[in-house]
């Protein structure tokens, strides 16, 4: 799950949608998403290498791939704890369902966690935050604290 946060203008969105023009909403949303790819892409081809767990001997062989299931965030402990972690503990659970880990991003690492060795859980870069978990899921009983962190980042809650 990749979020990014971006500045809108709320005011233009809500009369956007009040004149429901169908039109004027599709090519808002055209462009909206046109950015989010077009800035989700870049970051990831720049800044992030990705592998399948098993290509590097990462995972060892008794191990399940995809690793599906719940494992406990570690914080980094040379930077501070990420925004979209506030209220969260270290060890608390999320639930995983995942083929693939990234490397060389080490300076954006925000969590990680321990399966057979120490994966990427989430990075974050400028205004984007990508976690490899399943924030949205009602197998993660702290997803909704995370959504509602990234939410609340620049509004000052």
């Amino acid at each position: 799950l990749l979020l990014s946060r971006y500045n809108v203008n709320f005011l233009f969105v809500i009369a956007l949608y009040a004149r429901n023009k169908q039109s004027e909403k599709a090519v808002w949303k055209d462009e909206v998403r046109r950015e989010f790819r077009k800035n989700i892409q870049d970051v990831l081809t720049t800044q992030y290498q990705f592998y399948p767990m098993r290509s590097k001997g990462v995972v060892p062989e008794e191990l399940k791939v995809p690793h599906i299931g719940w494992n406990g965030l570690i914080f980094p402990k040379d930077k501070p704890k990420s925004p979209i972690f506030k209220y969260l503990e270290e060890g608390d659970h999320m639930y995983f369902v995942h083929s693939f880990y990234a490397t060389n991003c080490e300076e954006y690492v925000s969590s990680s966690t321990e399966y057979g060795a120490i994966l990427t859980a989430s990075a974050e870069n400028g205004n984007v935050y990508g976690v490899q978990f399943h924030p949205e899921s009602i197998l993660t009983p702290d997803g909704n604290t995370i959504l509602r962190n990234f939410l609340q980042i620049g509004t000052g809650s």
